[in-house]
């Protein structure tokens, strides 16, 4: 029977690293994996073995290309003082999940928050510890959704109260990020499916996933297909002894079609992003909250963005615009990052690297040239930047002549609330600059000088809560 499964391992696992293209070797990130050669060991984990354990786990991270891993502590059989000694072992590679019994409530997220402060990377809560209905698992989840921590729920057969605690969590908080541990489980999985519906959570593909796949109850997973789910698996093994079949499933469930975006968030980029582990990823919450108010589709709209376009951002910062754009104008545009600041233009640089993002150029331009080639240019974004150019008008007629004839010079800026619009305007430049705002009259008339016609303005644009409100210009060469 060994010998069948190792045989087993071995066939998937080559038939999972034949799907990737020879020219490039893959990496994978492990969601959840324990410490240990097999389940025995795995339950006789002590300090003294933790070494040997490391050693083991990471030379079989090295055969399957698996970059990082989140070794999972689950209270009391794992203790997590065990696993966060374990990935001191290996920093760079290990990262570990702590555990806590949710009630008392009050104690649980105590201990959750000096985990964190040791650098705890999620939380893992063990169905046997608590009852999907008791309040005090949601006001630990509460906590560790406020602390950036995902949440993974260990099901190996889901509890039928479990699917609507997660739905509610889910609704509850948005901005938190749910692992389903075993798929759910054979007996299972069919009640959590459905959840893959839902924009934060994810179902992991250990234990249950590959013996599903291998068994006439693979035909229920057309779901994920046909709903075009597929990419809110992600990778997870259990034990580094899994890595073969988990991955020859995940391959023979995906087959030839799943592109490798679909891939990409599977092996690594679902975890990336949860775990925080890229540029993006540590952007994330961030960004979503930026999503619910920066109309970004007018902007691009404003711009005229199509698939194809060639289109500029000056000021790019760290890229929240420039990954957006990247996606709009598809493999056949191209997108021009542009700032004058090295340490922005490398974080951009390594956000796109880490991202796999091919059709953006970075660009370390000056106080009066963003280096972009003339009439090369359909549009030209700024958003927050206008008001910080000290040499706006070389920028500006640097800008004019990168712009194709009929192109677009799109700027979002601020003004304060308070101010006077009709005595703002009048006043000195470097005083609006140094108040972090410029009025758009004075803007226009600018533009007129430069050489730009301008199409429209939006006034206000976006008026959130606070001291200041956003105007759009949209401006022709």
């Amino acid at each position: 029977m060994l010998a069948r499964r190792q045989f087993l391992q071995g066939a998937l696992g080559a038939a999972a690293m034949a799907a990737f293209p020879a020219n490039r070797k893959p990496y994978r990130i492990d969601i959840h994996v324990h410490l240990g050669r097999n389940r025995q060991e795995m339950g006789q984990m002590s300090k003294d073995k933790l070494a040997d354990a490391v050693q083991y786990l990471t030379g079989e991270m090295d055969r399957h290309d698996v970059s990082k891993a989140l070794i999972v502590a689950v209270e009391p059989q794992f203790p997590t003082e065990l696993y966060m000694e374990a990935a001191k072992l290996s920093s760079e590679r290990l990262l570990a999940a702590c555990s806590v019994i949710p009630r008392p409530a009050d104690a649980a997220i105590e201990k959750l928050k000096a985990w964190r402060e040791r650098g705890a990377k999620a939380l893992k809560l063990q169905p046997a510890q608590y009852d999907p209905r008791d309040p005090a698992v949601e006001q630990v989840v509460a906590e560790a959704v406020r602390m950036g921590l995902p949440v993974l729920f260990h099901h190996t057969d889901t509890p039928k109260s479990f699917p609507d605690m997660l739905s509610h969590f889910s609704s509850t908080f948005p901005t938190g990020n749910f692992v389903v541990i075993h798929f759910g489980g054979v007996y299972g999985f069919w009640d959590v499916l459905p959840l893959a519906r839902l924009p934060n959570v994810y179902l992991e593909t250990s234990t249950a996933f590959a013996r599903i796949v291998r068994s006439p109850l693979r035909s229920m997973l057309h779901f994920l297909v046909e709903e075009q789910r597929l990419n809110k698996l992600i990778f997870g093994s259990e034990l580094p002894g899994e890595y073969g079949a988990v991955t020859g499933a995940i391959e023979e469930l995906l087959g030839s079609e799943a592109g490798p975006d679909v891939r990409k968030a599977v092996y690594r980029g679902n975890a990336e992003r949860i775990l925080k582990l890229t540029v993006s990823g540590r952007r994330a919450q961030e960004e979503e909250e930026r999503d619910r108010w920066q109309k970004t589709g007018e902007i691009f709209s404003a711009l005229g963005v199509r698939e194809g376009s060639r289109i500029a951002e000056l000021g790019s910062g760290r890229g929240y615009f420039i990954v957006r754009l990247a996606r709009a104008v598809g493999q056949t545009g191209r997108v021009w990052g542009v700032d004058i600041a090295e340490g922005e233009v490398k974080q951009l640089r390594l956000r796109l690297e880490e991202d796999e993002i091919e059709n953006v150029e970075v660009v370390h331009g000056d106080t009066k040239d963003p280096k972009l080639a003339p009439a090369s240019i359909d549009g030209i974004l700024i958003t927050d930047a206008y008001h910080e150019m000290t040499e706006y008008q070389a920028m500006l007629a640097a800008a004019r002549q990168a712009l194709k004839p009929g192109g677009k010079l799109v700027l979002v800026d601020r003004v304060r609330k308070e101010a006077k619009r009709q005595d703002l305007s009048k006043e000195e430049r470097d005083r609006q600059a140094n108040q972090h705002q410029i009025a758009p009259e004075l803007v226009e008339g600018e533009l007129r000088e430069a050489g730009f016609q301008i199409i429209e303005r939006r006034d206000p644009f976006v008026d959130r809560p606070g001291d200041s409100v956003h105007w759009l210009i949209v401006a022709g060469r």
